[in-house]
């Protein structure tokens, strides 16, 4: 059947054919990084690397190829990953990153989109449907975007963004054959595609999650963020690959505004404008999203996405459902775990249980922890037993605690009817999520939300400091006015870090009074073993969440006086013995993380950074291997 648009211009071509004859030009674009938001450990100072300059060209490397040419090899650079090197594991890490998919397939795929939103509906139509296999499509948002658009095929593409867990591509569809036709239509849309790194189950029910996440603060919460056209959780499909299809914004990063080591004090009113400008938007925008209530724990998800395994305890309109979570934490580095493994942890957690989810988290690390262990000592892999010994001992002793963790009817924590109430906690709050368009702010990315109590959440990554508070530099650093610059600009970090933290804390207030409880310093310590499991990045990891149980345990029993932690929580007590050997390991693993450069990105370096590195003889190829040695003195 051929589509209108391909009627309109050539009455005897088929579909299938005009694609193949099309042309179309890819944009292979390289961004320069952001040299002052890389840090090459968690102590060294981001300054030593500000006489870096981009070797990357600013304009992007352009490639034309045929629409149906599928073996083109023009292409392969387009679908590489370039926006880094790994200090190890290089090759196998990009290839994790390759974002290979069907042009064609794509091709057509739009071209039954703009069919599909062309045909006449009626009340009864699905509002999420299957447009073809494994791929579905919004209805209203086809109708919204694609309804009069007389579509022949795509002209350009362009690859926006090389992110963490995805790539961005921009697509310029057209109306005309001609590529250079000056009176012909166009419209651009944004494919984003997921990197191969984690389960396949992951991958899906994550995509499936965020499409709906943004439907839900799109249409249930009217906020300004990308409407989806269309989406797929697995690469059965014509695209060969997962991907979301949708609204492209044009306009700068909100990143672009922020200035967290500006010097000064909140005092200083231009100080004040300065962080708040960035921190406020955002504060508002969560605002509106904190203000809805749920009446379960878990993720959100399109309730036609709902499979036959996964459980849900709330649908919302005839739309949306509450499922399992896809919180990153509970998939995370659990390839041992099969998926019937992994569901009883992954809840939906009914309202009267908010505290079902921490215990949850516990026990699917502790299930992967052992099965790791049993490996291990099988002699099938080259794991540390002991250290996964140890880390189960810690995580068996949080879990004593966790599901008393909070008292959850004390009288002692303000407002605490509303600090559990299920709300959607949105993962990536970030300034370089947030685009200025000219209708204002559009807030993007929201994979791994999850619906929590408001009581477990944490401050915004970007603004997430742990370390030692200063609120005042002369008043609280002794000779403060002796020191020396380098020690000076070591306090100064900390004293910056603490008081944007603070403008948060403020925004909080602005916003909503009744939630300020989750900054109270003894619930930020009761719930702190919780969120350093959240965030763990590698197994040594669990030392900080041994911290985070010695420092509540100093607190334990004035905290049980309050009425702050449940009746039936298990006392977390360590002797003598235990503390001794915590503080040995936990200083060995902090000097082994102050001496390791890129230890904090898992040895990734930005590819200019990495040029220039190279370049000036710090970083050089392992003999007989495809690794890199780094020499930390070069750097500073």
């Amino acid at each position: 059947m051929l589509s209108r648009a391909v009627r309109s211009s050539r009455t005897f071509i088929p579909l299938k054919e005009l694609n193949r004859a099309a042309s179309l030009r890819l944009f292979s674009s390289l961004k320069t990084t952001q040299l002052s938001n890389i840090n090459t450990s968690t102590t060294r100072n981001i300054k030593s690397f500000s006489r870096f300059q981009s070797t990357l060209s600013k304009e992007p490397k352009t490639y034309t190829t045929t629409i149906g040419d599928e073996k083109d090899p023009n292409r392969s650079p387009f679908f590489d990953y370039t926006w880094g090197t790994w200090l190890k594991n290089d090759a196998q890490e990009k290839a994790k990153r390759r974002t290979e998919f069907s042009i064609l397939g794509l091709n057509n795929t739009v071209s039954k989109l703009v069919e599909t939103a062309q045909k006449p509906t009626d009340a009864s139509a699905k509002p999420v449907f299957e447009v073809e296999k494994n791929i579905n499509g919004i209805r209203e948002n086809l109708e919204t975007f694609l309804k009069d658009f007389k579509f022949t095929n795509i002209k350009s593409m362009a690859s926006m963004h090389e992110g963490k867990h995805h790539r961005l591509y921009k697509l310029e569809l057209s109306t005309s054959e001609d590529p250079n036709a000056k009176d012909a239509e166009s419209k651009e849309f944004v494919l984003r595609l997921p990197y191969n790194l984690q389960s396949s189950y992951y991958r899906e029910v994550n995509l499936k999650s965020e499409v709906a996440t943004l439907d839900f603060l799109s249409k249930k919460l009217e906020l300004s963020v990308p409407r989806v056209l269309a989406y797929s959780s697995t690469p059965d499909n014509s695209i060969k690959s997962p991907f979301i299809l949708m609204e492209y914004f044009e306009g700068n990063l909100l990143m672009h505004d922020w200035n967290p080591l500006v010097s000064g004090d909140l005092k200083d009113a231009e100080v004040k404008e300065t962080l708040m400008k960035v921190i406020k938007p955002i504060s508002e925008f969560n605002k509106v999203v904190t203000d809805f209530n749920f009446d379960a724990f878990g993720s959100l998800y399109f309730t036609t996405d709902i499979t036959p395994e996964m459980n849900t305890l709330q649908e919302i309109d005839g739309r949306w459902s509450v499922g399992p979570t896809t919180e990153r934490a509970y998939f995370k580095d659990k390839d041992l775990l099969t998926t019937d493994k992994l569901l009883p942890f992954l809840g939906p957690w009914p309202k009267d249980q908010p505290l079902a989810m921490v215990a949850d988290l516990f026990k699917v690390e502790l299930e992967n922890f052992k099965t790791r262990l049993s490996v291990a000592k099988a002699d099938l892999s080259v794991e540390s037993t002991d250290r996964l010994s140890r880390a189960i001992g810690v995580y068996e002793k949080f879990l004593a605690v966790a599901p008393h963790l909070i008292n959850v009817k004390s009288s002692t924590i303000p407002n605490l009817e509303e600090l559990l109430e299920p709300k959607l906690a949105l993962a990536d709050l970030d300034p370089i999520n947030v685009i200025q368009g000219g209708n204002g702010n559009v807030f993007v990315d929201f994979e791994g939300s999850a619906i929590k109590p408001f009581i477990l959440t944490n401050y915004p990554k970007f603004l997430v400091y742990t370390g030692p508070k200063i609120f005042n530099l002369k008043e609280e650093v002794e000779g403060w006015d002796d020191l020396d610059d380098v020690t000076k600009q070591q306090y100064e970090f900390m004293y910056n870090r603490t008081r944007n933290q603070f403008c948060w804390e403020l925004a909080l207030n602005d916003a909503n009074k009744k939630l300020l409880g989750v900054i109270s310093p003894a619930i930020k310590l009761i719930k702190a073993g919780y969120l350093e499991a959240l965030n763990s990045s590698s197994d040594q990891d669990y030392l900080y969440v041994q911290n985070a149980m010695v420092e509540l345990s100093q607190m334990w029993d004035s905290y049980v006086e309050l009425g702050l932690i449940g009746e039936g929580a298990e006392k977390i007590e360590f002797d003598n013995n235990q503390l001794a050997q915590y503080e040995k390991e936990f200083e060995e693993y902090q000097t082994q993380i102050s001496s390791t450069p890129f230890v904090a990105t898992k040895g990734w370096v930005p590819q200019d950074m990495f040029n220039n590195l190279v370049k000036m003889g710090v970083v050089s190829k392992k003999e007989n291997s495809d690794d890199y040695d780094i020499d930390p003195q070069k750097i500073m």
